[in-house]
Parts: structure tokens; C-alpha cells; sequence
């Protein structure tokens, strides 16, 4: 989760759909102080990020998620834009399966 009051976005990770490659996009071009708040990106992020903004959710955080840590209020939803990538889910499926067959056979 990515959230830029500034430039009015809201970026929701999901696994598996190329969500690393676009926070590294995110960080990259969108300067630190316009980011309000991040999670579980830390070894993507720039060095730059203040540690302050990063909230105890994980990655991969649901809207549910954000609106219970009030990390923003339900109102704020009318002024973001939401950015979410979805994927097939048989997709997503064999990409983890062959994930973890890759892991398997690295380790014997």
C-alpha cells in the first residue's frame, strides 16, 4: 500500500501482479514528501523515505485494513484514486505453485 494525499492515489499491492516492480516505479518518481504512508516496502523504497510514514500493515493490505488503522478516514475515499492490478486467478495460482517448485529444487 501506497498512499499520496498530494497527488491524490492510493496504490494496493496485490501478490503476484507485479506490485514490487510498480512501488519501485512509485518511489522513483514520486518525490518523499509527497508519500503520507507506505507498508511492508522497505527493501524497495528509497533511502530517502521517512521510517515515520510506514504503518504496522502488512504489504499487502486490504482497503478494510487502511480504513480500520485509520491510516485514512472513509470521506478520503471520494478524493483518491485507487489503483489496484488484478490477475487471473488460475494465473496467479500456477505462478505461485511454480514459485514454490523453484524453491523446492534450489534447495536440494
Amino acid at each position: 500500500m501506497i498512499l499520496s494525499r498530494k497527488r491524490r492515489f492510493l496504490f494496493l499491492r496485490i501478490p503476484k501482479t507485479a506490485s514490487t516492480s510498480l512501488s519501485r516505479h512509485i518511489f522513483d518518481h514520486v518525490p518523499d514528501t509527497e508519500l503520507d504512508s507506505y507498508s511492508g516496502v522497505d527493501h524497495i523504497s528509497s533511502s530517502l523515505i521517512n521510517p515515520l510514514k510506514k504503518n504496522n500493515i502488512g504489504p499487502h493490505a486490504t482497503l478494510y485494513n487502511i480504513l480500520n488503522n485509520r491510516i485514512i478516514e472513509e470521506s478520503e475515499l471520494d478524493n483518491l484514486n485507487v489503483y489496484v492490478v488484478m490477475r487471473d486467478p488460475i494465473d496467479r495460482f500456477l505462478s505461485a505453485a511454480h514459485f514454490l517448485n523453484h524453491l523446492e529444487s534450489e534447495q536440494k
